[in-house]
């Protein structure tokens, strides 16, 4: 919603917002019995290693750190919609006929987990490594519409959740089919908690139609994802109802990525 605020007003010579787009900023509607905010408060200053928070300037300078990896490489992929459609058809292929239902497996999870597993054979290391390297699969849920009572659509503050998960590299790669036991289990990170390679961004967001004023963008990308090592996610900028995606990687590594990406849904 933000971003559609600022390029509305930007477009208009009055910038005055429409009621859907007009920012709500009551944080009272965030209902907190459980003293979580404090919680959440002391926990990020532990691992910031702040003790006086109201006097130091670099209260999140420790997030902007971490230095960019040498030789690195970002690209940006598409899967179009039949691309998704062959590995929604390849995660369903193992789900047993007997079962009385299947699971939900969406584009967003589909896409996620296709990149991780090809990620995981792009580090090309060894299979003593591969059992040390715990893959941590984070993204963020919007709980907006999840609470009691719900929070309006249009607040604007922070009501999202994480929903994590944790895998062993080798184990996950050892499965008969890597790529169905990855898509399987971040579909279920929707109704699980766990512990990333994170995502930025969902192909609900819409960043390809959003308008400035100078039309709308040919090309969106999260620079970011150099240093988090998280994959950019968005719509297909055609609106074909694909999924794009971005990372960066080392250049060694993308070179195995970028085949291994694009060929496993030829097939």
């Amino acid at each position: 919603m933000f971003m559609e605020s600022w390029a509305h007003n930007c477009r208009s010579e009055k910038p005055v917002l429409p009621p859907e787009l007009a920012p709500f900023y009551d944080r009272s509607v965030i209902k907190d019995p459980n003293g979580l905010d404090m919680s959440y408060l002391n926990l990020w200053l532990g691992f910031a290693g702040i003790s006086n928070p109201k006097d130091d300037p670099n209260l999140f300078q420790f997030l902007l750190a971490s230095d960019l990896p040498s030789a690195s490489v970002r690209r940006t992929f598409e899967l179009t919609k039949v691309d998704i459609a062959k590995l929604r058809q390849k995660a369903l292929s193992t789900w047993p006929s007997s079962s009385p239902t299947k699971p939900h497996l969406t584009s967003f999870f589909l896409t996620f987990a296709h990149a991780l597993l090809c990620i995981l054979k792009a580090l090309e290391v060894d299979e003593e490594t591969k059992s040390k390297i715990m893959i941590f699969m984070g993204i963020s849920a919007d709980l907006r519409s999840r609470l009691t009572p719900p929070v309006p659509e249009n607040y604007f503050g922070n009501c999202v959740g994480p929903l994590l998960n944790l895998n062993d590299a080798r184990e996950l790669l050892k499965e008969e089919d890597a790529f169905a036991a990855a898509a399987l289990r971040t579909g279920e990170l929707a109704k699980k908690g766990g512990h990333g390679i994170g995502v930025a961004g969902s192909p609900r967001f819409g960043v390809y139609g959003v308008d400035f004023g100078w039309g709308k963008p040919r090309k969106v990308e999260i620079v970011s994802v150099d240093r988090t090592g998280a994959i950019f996610m968005a719509e297909s900028r055609d609106g074909s109802g694909g999924v794009e995606i971005g990372l960066a990687l080392k250049k060694h590594q993308m070179d195995v990525f970028s085949p291994l990406f694009l060929a496993s849904v030829e097939t």
